[in-house]
């Protein structure tokens, strides 16, 4: 657990200096484009990956809240009059902002108050939103872990949200390499 969280801080510390990356090496154009003809930059896929995730996250917990809970091993349903079917909804709501940061981010344009934004900040935001999640996960994965069983800690989104962290920084350092190779 105390290997997670140190990866974690450590991830979070470091995607705040992606926008400061220095490349290692120039790439030729042709290169690039290369890349780009092989299925799309690292910003797109990741962005659309993470607006899958958190926009379905969002929906879920907004509108399906107990079918979410399940996921994390929760046995009983929530009554819409629970306080835990509001708290629910509210953070479905912010998942729901994330995602449509990161379709904005993807579009390049803004809407319904969502002014247009910059994809290398998104991908800092959710890395940054990511690793949050993996804190507060290993800090759950640990008291779960020992209090129960392994089984009952493993319903735990500690990988997928090491993974996002992860796949969020590389490309916002993608994106920082490419803006500082193509200013050169």
């Amino acid at each position: 657990m105390r290997t997670a969280a140190v990866l974690a801080l450590a991830l979070a510390a470091s995607c705040a200096a992606a926008p400061l990356a220095q490349p290692a090496t120039k790439r030729p154009k042709a290169a690039s484009k290369a890349l780009v003809l092989r299925g799309g930059d690292a910003k797109t896929v990741v962005l659309a990956l993470n607006a899958v995730v958190t926009l379905g996250y969002g929906v879920g917990c907004t509108f399906a809240p107990t079918q979410v809970m399940k996921i994390y091993g929760s046995k009983g349903a929530i009554n819409f009059m629970d306080a835990g079917h509001a708290l629910s909804q509210y953070l479905g709501g912010m998942q729901a902002v994330f995602g449509l940061r990161c379709v904005s981010a993807l579009a390049g344009v803004g809407f319904a108050g969502f002014p247009a934004c910059n994809a290398q900040d998104v991908l800092v935001e959710m890395c940054t939103v990511h690793t949050g999640a993996a804190l507060i996960a290993a800090y759950r994965f640990g008291r779960v872990w020992r209090q129960s069983s392994l089984l009952a800690a493993s319903a735990s989104p500690l990988p997928g949200s090491l993974l996002y962290a992860g796949l969020s920084y590389w490309a916002a350092r993608k994106c920082a390499d490419a803006t500082l190779s193509s200013s050169k």
